[in-house]
């Protein structure tokens, strides 16, 4: 019983921290989340965020681009092209020439495991709100 209550606790601060309140979460839903939950120096969660998709974020202000949703999209579509683009309701070649630039931009190669792997809990650490500022 206690070990049950701790994991709901565990759930709820999770959602709570990563902006989905409301949510209902098992413990067993949360994946890297209850990782990234344990990182308790939020600089440290900011520096990775900086390191992966830093030029990124600075792009999209600057340009009033919107790549960070673009890579979003591409990444929960399991880098599927055609599936961003229906997501995104733009051209397939409009969706491919985003994920180029938003390469050149980051220096990523999406390609690779561990580059998607940076950019996926990146983007899962900007979830929490006092990161994402």
């Amino acid at each position: 019983l206690s070990r049950s209550y701790q994991q709901a606790r565990r759930s709820a601060e999770v959602a709570s921290r990563f902006g989905r309140r409301g949510e209902v979460l098992s413990f067993e839903d949360l994946g890297l989340y209850r990782l990234l939950f344990h990182v308790s120096d939020r600089e440290e969660l900011r520096a990775f965020v900086e390191q992966s998709l830093g030029p990124l974020l600075e792009y999209d202000r600057r340009h009033r681009t919107d790549f960070v949703r673009t890579i979003a999209a591409y990444l929960s579509n399991n880098n599927n092209l055609q599936a961003t683009a229906r997501e995104l309701f733009v051209h397939v070649n409009t969706a491919a020439y985003r994920i180029q630039r938003i390469q050149a931009i980051t220096g990523l190669d999406l390609t690779k495991t561990e580059d998607s792997l940076l950019a996926r809990v990146a983007l899962m650490i900007l979830e929490d709100e006092d990161i994402a500022g």
